[in-house]
């Protein structure tokens, strides 16, 4: 009986022992936490978080695989709201992405702790994690990995930007760690709690589980087309902790390229010395183009998207001059993904933005001092597209005559020059190329 007592007294101090560290803020002596979180601003895509936890876990599958673990990747994805006396959708509480990847070992714990993390590879600087702390209260960790020992241990953390981290110079908490039992699986559920803005409530509030499979596709679909084995996504909404339904992303829903790949060369632009024209140097870079030819009830308008590390950037608007948005041909639309280590060179903390100019914003970057180096700007971009996509796709070519032809009836009716109508395009409505014929005459008149 006594060593029973004292087994237990041992256990029961072992356990004071462990919860008297937890919570234990990761305080940092270089850095002055609540600056950095004003410093990377909150992205306007209200479903960054989603794809911030997304492109964690591919990572975090890759790196699993690369050091030689057998297993089946997956990646869940769940959405649990509220229910009305009714049965009917209430408001959205917590969202719930788990995934099979490395978890949080020793490695990764310690890089989330560092900002700007160089060596995290991916192309990723551990700057995402602050979109969590933007958009929700907190976000809870949950990780299972293998130690150095090989034994299954857990990490549990929370991110946020409440007083209490703040007042500890900090966005990360370990909650507690320890070993679980050996045949315990591996995984990592982030849990995102509680919304910081009722606009952002209210739009996840909205969305239906066949537009959030429709947003990973749209924004993943490069990784999706150049990877043949990627993990099962699975999809799932919950009403008051009840399953009500469950989608899933698997091979035979990512497009594939209708043509092979081609390599596009962009030139590079720079401001003349007199800071009057944009003009090309001699200078240029090669970023890889590939074609999509899609049924247009797969895709909603013709479109030219850059991607950096495998996703879509929404930040980037990229016209097709040689078609019109929302433009079918025989009931198919095109899109053309763009990319390219320039690009990557471009990304900075928020991935879903990078810094694409036009000529006339280029210039004045250049006239204030902002930029002192050529760049390819946007008129580049999408010249050279157009034209590309004109030889490639021969019903394209003969839309853009039949731009041409009525770009020639708008000048003769309009008694407009060519001058004139240099920034004007085929695609644009009468009004808009009105709009700019007759301002350049008042510029000249002026």
């Amino acid at each position: 009986k006594l060593f029973a007592y004292l087994c237990r007294l041992s256990k029961k101090l072992r356990q004071m022992e462990q919860s008297a560290k937890y919570p234990k803020y990761m305080t940092s002596k270089d850095l002055k936490w609540k600056g950095v979180v004003k410093s990377v601003y909150k992205s306007g895509n209200k479903l960054q978080p989603i794809f911030e936890a997304i492109t964690n876990a591919l990572e975090s599958i890759e790196i699993r695989k690369q050091s030689g673990a057998v297993f089946t990747p997956y990646i869940r994805i769940e959405l649990h709201y509220g229910k009305t006396l009714e049965g009917q959708r209430d408001n959205l509480y917590e969202i719930v992405v788990e995934d099979n990847g490395i978890g949080f070992d020793d490695t990764n714990f310690e890089r989330v702790q560092i900002f700007k993390d160089e060596c995290k590879g991916f192309n990723n600087l551990g700057s995402g994690r602050i979109q969590f702390v933007h958009f929700f209260q907190t976000a809870e960790y949950e990780s299972r990995y293998l130690n150095g020992e090989n034994k299954v241990a857990f990490r549990n953390l929370t991110l946020s930007q409440l007083d209490r981290f703040i007042a500890n110079n900090c966005i990360v908490c370990l909650d507690g760690e320890g070993l679980v039992n050996d045949d315990a699986e591996i995984f990592t559920r982030l849990r995102l709690k509680e919304f910081r803005d009722k606009k952002d409530k209210s739009f996840y509030n909205g969305l239906s589980v066949d537009d959030l499979k429709e947003a990973i596709i749209s924004h993943y679909i490069l990784y999706f087309c150049s990877h043949k084995d990627f993990p099962r996504f699975i999809l799932e909404y919950y009403y008051n902790d009840e399953k009500v339904e469950t989608q899933t992303i698997e091979n035979k829903d990512a497009p594939a390229p209708s043509l092979e790949p081609v390599t596009l060369t962009l030139p590079l632009s720079q401001v003349s010395d007199d800071f009057k024209r944009v003009e090309t140097t001699k200078d240029n870079v090669e970023v890889t183009m590939r074609s999509y030819k899609l049924p247009m009830a797969t895709l909603s308008k013709n479109q030219v998207k850059i991607a950096c590390k495998e996703e879509i950037v929404e930040g980037v608007k990229l016209k097709l001059p040689c078609l019109k948005a929302d433009e079918n041909i025989d009931s198919y639309r095109y899109l053309f993904l763009l990319t390219g280590q320039y690009f990557d060179d471009l990304t900075e903390d928020n991935r879903d933005s990078i810094e694409i100019l036009t000529k006339k914003d280029f210039k004045k970057a250049v006239v204030s001092g902002k930029i002192d180096s050529p760049r390819v700007v946007v008129e580049t971009i999408e010249e050279t597209v157009s034209e590309k996509a004109e030889s490639l796709f021969e019903e394209i070519g003969s839309q853009k005559v039949q731009y041409a032809l009525r770009m020639e009836v708008l000048k003769r009716q309009y008694l407009l020059s060519d001058e004139a109508l240099a920034e004007a395009r085929a695609d644009d409505p009468v009004e808009d190329i009105l709009s700019k014929a007759y301002s350049y005459d008042a510029k000249i008149i002026a």
